[in-house]
């Protein structure tokens, strides 16, 4: 899809989100994590809506300049809903700091319970042995 590249709202800047109209979201609801291709680059977003019905994405600053874009550029974009893994690394490498802060909490716990779970089984091979 060839879209228009605007400016996103200051709401939204440093929030690795895009703005785009639902006819151009291809089934993805908003909120969800995605890839964004263009020819020269790609990057994981969080897509959300906007009232503005034209081929128009809305982005910050930080963003077009990761995929390589200026303000009123046409190019082609592709967008496709993220992979599990992609959406971890999202969020652990996320611009918002509560984000990141969310996701690394997240993956210490799935740690720790690991080495809980490993401490357990080890615990219970030592007493029936």
């Amino acid at each position: 899809m060839r879209l228009t590249v605007e400016k996103l709202s200051s709401d939204d800047t440093y929030l690795d989100r895009v703005r785009l109209h639902r006819d151009f979201r291809g089934g993805i609801r908003i909120g969800q994590i995605c890839r964004l291709s263009t020819p020269k680059a790609n990057a994981l977003v969080e897509v959300r809506g906007t009232n503005v019905s034209g081929q128009t994405i809305y982005m910050d600053q930080p963003m077009r300049r990761k995929l390589g874009l200026k303000l009123g550029d046409k190019p082609e974009f592709n967008l496709r809903r993220a992979y599990y893994w992609e959406r971890l690394w999202w969020a652990a490498n996320a611009t918002d700091q509560t984000s990141a802060l969310a996701a690394h909490m997240g993956l210490i716990s799935l740690g720790l319970g690991a080495l809980s779970l490993l401490l357990g089984l080890l615990s219970i091979w030592l007493t029936v042995r």
